[in-house]
């Protein structure tokens, strides 16, 4: 019989050896003349929890690059809260293409490249890079550059070192070296399914319907723009990065995602996840046993559908200029 595996996402050792083995880079500064870089963040959502098996285990396209550790770039046993210390060897550049990481597999990554790659009226020399920082089952506040949650003893079983949107920030660093032109294209944001018992943190108590809206809401404004000031800093200039997300299903998460993205500029709502395939579609083993995903989690699938509706609304957003 088939079974489903807990919400925990394994990360631990395993994310780093799998990354250590990746082909080495044949890319540096000379070689190339713009990235584009996609910052991705978020909980298993954002990480591929259980969307397996694969369907973009291939190179899909050679302009589409990641960093030679994975695309998953942080784990709490390699420098989570002193990113800067990470080998450089690390973060070379690879082309980019899905990989398993024991229990996480597609994300939208290879499918937003993908799209913008194929559609997007781009330079032949132009290559999109795409990074995530996050971990599963994190609150907002987890995540973010104004509390780093997850570092607070008081989370208890489900602390970490943190460090989630420090170790974003320092991959940003990292990328600018290797081109002569660098600009983040995006923030991408999957998170809300934990903020579902109305709580922002691990201890506090559930807010009111009205008040976790609010809260998540300005919360979320508030990453938006802690992003564009420390872009703007690491590139030397003013800019006004757009980020965009999706809208969490059956959750009030949504909403306030919804509300921040029509009261704030420079934030887009990419589109639901309600209709799409559920982790249940899929299967995978893990220990010699056969499971399948959460409803919660999407099917490998669904991950590269939205990644693709992802790259959609960045095109017609950042390259056509539409309102949306």
């Amino acid at each position: 019989m088939f079974r489903k595996t807990p919400l925990i996402v394994f990360y631990a050792t395993i994310l780093f050896l799998i990354g250590c083995n990746q082909e080495a880079s044949k890319y540096s500064k000379d070689t190339i003349h713009e990235i584009l870089h996609i910052v991705h963040t978020g909980q298993s959502l954002g990480a591929g929890s259980q969307s397996l098996p694969l369907v973009s285990d291939s190179i899909t396209n050679p302009r589409n690059l990641k960093f030679k550790i994975g695309t998953h770039t942080w784990a709490n046993t390699y420098y989570p809260d002193k990113p800067e210390l990470r080998k450089d060897s690390l973060f070379q550049l690879t082309p980019l293409s899905s990989q398993r990481r024991v229990v996480e597999g597609e994300t939208i990554a290879n499918g937003v490249c993908d799209h913008i790659t194929n559609t997007a009226k781009l330079n032949k020399q132009t290559k999109l890079l795409f990074s995530y920082a996050g971990e599963g089952g994190r609150y907002l506040r987890e995540l973010d550059k104004q509390h780093d949650d997850a570092k607070d003893p008081r989370a208890k079983g489900r602390q970490s070192k943190g460090g989630y949107y420090k170790t974003s920030i320092d991959d940003i660093k990292r990328a600018k070296e290797f081109a002569k032109n660098y600009s983040v294209l995006a923030v991408t944001w999957m998170q809300g399914e934990a903020n579902s018992d109305r709580k922002v943190n691990r201890w506090s108590k559930p807010l009111s319907r009205e008040e976790l809206l609010n809260v998540y809401k300005n919360d979320l404004i508030q990453i938006k723009r802690d992003y564009q000031t420390d872009i703007s800093t690491i590139l030397g200039k003013k800019v006004k990065t757009p980020f965009f997300t999706y809208q969490t299903m059956g959750t009030m998460s949504g909403t306030a995602q919804l509300t921040a993205c029509d009261e704030e500029p420079e934030m887009f709502m990419v589109a639901p996840t309600y209709m799409m395939p559920s982790a249940e579609n899929g299967f995978y083993e893990y220990k010699n046993k056969g499971y399948h995903g959460n409803f919660i989690h999407l099917a490998a699938d669904s991950q590269r559908w939205l990644g693709e509706q992802f790259g959609k609304v960045i095109r017609k957003v950042v390259f056509e200029k539409e309102k949306w």
